[in-house]
């Protein structure tokens, strides 16, 4: 969002790190850079071992939920569609596994009846803006404050979004 990718762009930079947006010639990079982080911006693809294995130190993942719960595409949205009350960020370290790394940081925001997608995600962003900087503070401790993902697991794909446009008439919400 121009919320988020400014604002990640000028504190990386403050704290003379990297940043580049991803292309498709990113994964050759990382690999002959060997970076000590890769951060992503509710990545939505699964990283091989290879390149998981090519980050020296940690790779870690902003989610807009309270994971387990919503793991996948589309989370926002799928809060709002089900009725959530609450929804948030988490910070995870990565896996070969979709969403599913330790926890390393999360944030709540309520969700209002007047939320859509866009004033949720804002919300989300701001919480997300506000948690980063006391995270990457925290970036030499992120495995020994890890912590595994506990609670309901939900997991959508894209296929389940697309058959969630369709509106039941009958169905209360």
């Amino acid at each position: 969002t121009n919320a988020w990718w400014p604002s990640i762009s000028e504190l990386m930079t403050r704290r003379k790190s990297k940043f580049e947006y991803y292309n498709i010639m990113s994964i050759n990079k990382i690999r002959k850079l060997k970076p000590d982080y890769l951060l992503l911006l509710s990545w939505k693809y699964k990283l091989s071992s290879e390149l998981l294995s090519a980050i020296k130190i940690n790779t870690i993942n902003l989610h807009f939920s309270i994971l387990p719960k919503h793991r996948g595409v589309y989370p926002i949205n799928w809060s709002i569609q089900n009725g959530d009350k609450v929804t948030g960020v988490s910070f995870h370290l990565v896996n070969e596994n979709i969403d599913a790394g330790k926890i390393i940081a999360q944030g709540i925001v309520e969700i209002e009846i007047i939320d859509n997608s866009k004033t949720l995600l804002e919300k989300l962003d701001r919480v997300a803006l506000e948690l980063f900087p006391k995270l990457w503070n925290k970036r030499s401790y992120w495995n020994q404050i890890a912590k595994d993902q506990s609670g309901k697991l939900s997991y959508h794909s894209r296929a389940d979004f697309v058959s969630s446009n369709q509106i039941d008439l009958s169905k209360k919400t």
